[in-house]
């Protein structure tokens, strides 16, 4: 057996010590490795340069690699595995359109050529939540169309931003009927469809119960689902289920408004209780944030560092801050709705962050008052400067203060990275950082697009006017890419501005 072959197993058994991938490898003892020649070969290879790439220094190599191998497999011939592991690379380095497109194409070649007799090949899944669980279902069946249609649907749902929007729930669903017995896509799917107040999802978490009893996290999202829709006794039932698993959610009273979940590796984080929290069905569903630029942030921060999150919710980016900035760090967590506070100061709590400090109010301009209208989910609350643009009696009132003024209340010495997410408020909160960005030029991370607003335009131009670089952010292969145009920031969620020192250094 090949030195390749003989990495790919120890490939698979590093994921999972029980997976079998014994028929995969006698199937493609004869690959071509120092100089391919068939569909196959090139396929192989574009497959070991993923595995390779895990690990490497060189991995944006090993990536272009496996991408040039995928696309002489196309111009061969066609094999709906090279395309389903083409879409995968796609969505790796972040294009999700791409991804989605040739997800889709290889969908319908299998579909379209249900007697081709194609070779089974070699078969990668990247390092995710469910990636333990997908390869034993993608190794479980010999079947070479079965492992491309679960290959290719996976990487399909996963192509839309957010998998209970629109798209997201359709895909998910296709997903699920080609794998029926996924646990990890019924819990996605029920979660999506009860964010989407569509009790049906219910069917899809007892299934995901019923096909791994002992999973914690299927366990919660019932007792979520159920403390919901006011269920109380079926919600107690499903906690007292889930105690035997020892999660520390599962020693909270049934009437706290908040839970506890596990987030980036041993962070216990406090989160609503209800699937109307975006951060709590993501978080549930998925097992991390699904923003591409959390990996920028958890690879710039250092210990030592201040960091400052304006608008942060529960705290996804706070805490993984706080977690890489130590004792000897600051992060500022500033966020204007009281029960996100609540949150936040309990985060703070359960895992002795003595180094975060919530600061309840709104970041703006100027010292004052202001209104948040309160909506179902608090990720899309924004904050109203005139009580005459208020549309509910649904709010808060709350103080409001300039960024500038944290740098005494906090006896601020310096201020590396600054994360903005004020629902189209964010040049109203630069405006009220002038000394703040003059005296530290941290990195900021801001939301370009806020619900059904276009770009940002007025952020971007404000920043450039301050000699700040604008990015977008290449996930996997850890790349900045320059906006060198308005029209380049269309479509792009969030955005990385660099000050001239990071681009001197």
């Amino acid at each position: 057996m090949s030195d390749y072959l003989a990495l790919y197993r120890q490939y698979l058994q590093s994921i999972n010590p029980a997976l079998d991938g014994e028929f995969l490898i006698a199937e493609n003892l004869s690959t071509n490795w120092d100089e391919p020649e068939t569909a196959l070969d090139f396929h192989n290879c574009a497959v070991m340069a993923l595995i390779e790439a895990e690990n490497s220094p060189m991995r944006s190599m090993y990536v272009e690699m496996a991408f040039q191998s995928l696309q002489r497999v196309l111009e061969m011939a066609v094999y709906p595995l090279a395309t389903a592991h083409l879409a995968l690379v796609y969505y790796l380095v972040g294009d999700r359109d791409l991804a989605a497109q040739n997800a889709f194409n290889a969908l319908v070649q299998v579909l379209s050529s249900v007697n081709a007799n194609y070779p089974p090949g070699l078969i990668y899944y990247f390092p995710a939540h469910n990636q333990r669980e997908l390869l034993r279902d993608l190794l479980e069946t010999a079947n070479y169309s079965e492992q491309t249609l679960f290959l290719s649907t996976e990487i399909l749902y996963r192509s839309s931003l957010a998998f209970y929007n629109q798209n997201g729930v359709r895909f998910l669903e296709l997903a699920n009927h080609v794998n029926p017995n996924s646990c990890h896509l019924n819990r996605q799917l029920g979660i999506a469809k009860l964010i989407n107040q569509q009790l049906e999802g219910l069917f899809h978490l007892h299934r995901a119960v019923n096909l791994d009893p002992e999973d914690a996290d299927n366990l919660q999202a019932l007792y979520l689902a159920y403390r919901g829709l006011g269920q109380q006794q079926l919600a107690n039932f499903w906690l007292e289920t889930a105690k035997v698993t020892g999660k520390s959610w599962t020693n909270l009273d049934i009437n706290q408004p908040f839970t506890y979940l596990d987030f980036d590796r041993d962070i216990t984080l406090a989160v609503e209780a209800s699937f109307r929290s975006f951060v709590t069905g993501v978080l549930l569903a998925q097992g991390d944030w699904f923003e591409a630029e959390m990996e920028f942030w958890r690879h710039s921060i250092r210990e030592g560092m201040t960091v400052i999150d304006v608008g942060a919710n529960a705290g996804v980016y706070t805490f993984s801050a706080a977690h890489r900035v130590g004792k000897t760090g600051k992060v500022i967590a500033i966020e204007p709705f009281s029960q996100c506070i609540q949150l936040l100061e309990e985060t703070c709590r359960v895992n002795q962050f003595s180094w975060v400090y919530p600061c309840g109010g709104a970041a703006s301009n100027q010292g004052g008052n202001v209104y948040l209208s309160l909506n179902q989910a608090s990720e899309l609350n924004e904050v109203v400067t005139d009580a005459a643009q208020l549309k509910s009696d649904n709010y808060e009132a709350v103080p409001c203060f300039t960024l500038d003024s944290l740098i005494d209340t906090y006896q601020l010495e310096r201020v590396d990275l600054l994360k903005i997410d004020a629902e189209g408020h964010e040049v109203l909160v630069l405006e009220g950082s002038q000394l703040l960005i003059e005296r530290f030029a941290p990195i900021i991370l801001y939301e370009n697009i806020a619900g059904n607003q276009g770009s940002n335009l007025a952020v971007a131009r404000w920043l450039e006017g301050k000699g700040y670089r604008l990015y977008r952010y290449r996930p996997y292969l850890q790349e900045l890419l320059e906006i060198e145009s308005e029209a380049d920031l269309q479509g792009i969620l969030n955005v990385i501005a660099l000050p001239e020192r990071e681009l001197r250094d």
